[in-house]
């Protein structure tokens, strides 16, 4: 469970395919306060914030990772970071965001 980690890894390919993927397990992680240490797909980082900890190469993984644990935020800014990350990226944001991006694009072909 996320709940009795400190940090967490999402170690992904880098392709068409993975990067269309979905933010959403650093989200899940980091809204209970954990570093992340993933591959730095698109989504990712669209939600990332001082949580993640991106990794590309084999030497970022290390650096990363062993940045990652030895760093600790004070609990009110983990406490603030995950409302903000609940409030920014909900399932009701999200729709809401997207939406208004529909509306746009209807507009300008109006």
């Amino acid at each position: 469970s996320y709940a009795q980690c400190s940090v967490t890894i999402a170690p992904l390919e880098v392709n068409d395919f993975t990067n269309s993927k979905s933010g959403i397990k650093f989200l899940e992680s980091a809204s209970l306060g954990n570093n992340v240490v993933a591959t730095p797909i698109d989504d990712i980082v669209r939600v990332g914030n001082d949580l993640l900890f991106p990794a590309l190469t084999d030497e970022d993984w290390y650096n990363q990772l062993t940045l990652s644990l030895n760093t600790n935020f004070e609990p009110g800014k983990i406490q603030r970071d995950a409302e903000q990350l609940i409030r920014d990226h909900s399932t009701k944001a999200e729709a809401e965001s997207f939406l208004a991006d529909l509306n746009s694009k209807v507009s300008e072909k109006q």
